[in-house]
């Protein structure tokens, strides 16, 4: 999240910015994992007892402020990035029959953008669609549309996604995460011309390195490879470089038949982080290609067996296949 107000990983390969709902005020931002871990407290309850019809005033006062209680405590577990006891809190708030619909409708959007976190984007529309605004709260809106867009993009429902977040544009003109995750919907339709006007229109509001990464990574895609080494590039000298940013310039550069200085950049992201298989695996093409075949084939099996270790049977496969080949001529 450096995205952020996000972890600057691959973005476009994450195939989405997480976008989320400030539990403090009405506005959007990325999910951090900056967080500090906080020991979230809980309150506790009978609610068989709060839902008695002969409810005393004591006990009524003890559920509103369980309520509230539930939804600040779901917010520190939130934010501490335990999300299945962010999930449990948030949805004490949303069957408390004491709860206002204030605090139900933030419960829910808390408790969508939880299920995101853990990868069940079904669960979080179900959530976003039992939200009630009014049609006054223009910016709880337009971060719920937001919110739709992210969940439909990791259900892989980009159509949908890019019909809610242009929705969030309209509420949310000013807010660059708006403009990249609808980048991100477009992209996957193969829509780059659509999608490169987003993240120039998010650059012009907040140019971040993440921002600026995405539309390295696009015009990747593109075959603008020149363009996207050059971007990169700015993020190094900007000293906000990951791992992702030196692996996708070193494939640029690669395609621009820079091979030292791909096999460079591939070092560095090593140097960062050893257990990506397809870092290991590019160091070993690239030294392949520039006639060390015996360290080439020793870094191709090592990707090899980070791909298998991992489950991806399809790098796996690829890599052999490559190792094959070398060995072949």
């Amino acid at each position: 999240m450096c995205y952020l107000r996000i972890n600057c990983g691959d973005l476009m390969k994450n195939k989405a910015f997480l976008a989320t709902f400030s539990f403090a005020a009405h506005s959007v931002f990325f999910l951090s994992s900056a967080y500090g871990q906080t020991n979230a407290p809980s309150a506790h309850y009978n609610s068989s007892a709060l839902r008695s019809k002969s409810l005393s005033e004591p006990y009524v006062l003890l559920a509103q402020n369980n309520f509230k209680s539930d939804y600040a405590s779901a917010v520190k577990a939130f934010r501490g990035n335990s999300f299945p006891e962010a999930i449990s809190l948030f949805g004490r708030v949303v069957d408390n029959q004491s709860a206002n619909q204030e605090f139900i409708d933030k419960a829910l959007i808390g408790r969508s953008q939880s299920f995101l976190v853990i990868g069940q984007p079904l669960l979080a529309i179900l959530d976003l669609k039992k939200v009630k605004y009014n049609p006054s709260q223009t910016v709880q809106i337009g971060a719920k549309e937001l919110i739709f867009g992210v969940a439909y993009i990791q259900s892989k429902q980009y159509q949908l996604a890019i019909k809610h977040l242009s929705l969030a544009v309209n509420l949310l003109p000013d807010d660059e995460s708006v403009y990249t995750n609808r980048a991100v919907a477009y992209q996957s339709l193969n829509d780059y011309d659509s999608a490169a006007k987003d993240i120039e229109r998010a650059l012009q509001i907040n140019p971040t390195p993440a921002t600026v990464f995405n539309l390295a990574v696009l015009e990747k895609d593109r075959r603008n490879y020149r363009r996207c080494y050059q971007l990169l590039s700015e993020i190094e000298r900007q000293e906000a470089a990951f791992v992702d940013v030196y692996l996708q310039r070193g494939i640029c550069a690669k395609n621009l038949g820079k091979n030292e200085q791909a096999l460079s950049d591939f070092i560095k992201a090593a140097s960062i982080d050893d257990q990506r298989p397809e870092v290991i695996e590019n160091i070993g093409l690239i030294m392949v290609v520039l006639g060390d075949k015996t360290n080439g084939l020793k870094y191709l099996e090592a990707a090899s067996t980070l791909y298998l270790t991992q489950g991806n049977i399809n790098g796996f496969e690829k890599v052999s296949n490559a190792i094959s080949s070398a060995n072949s001529n």
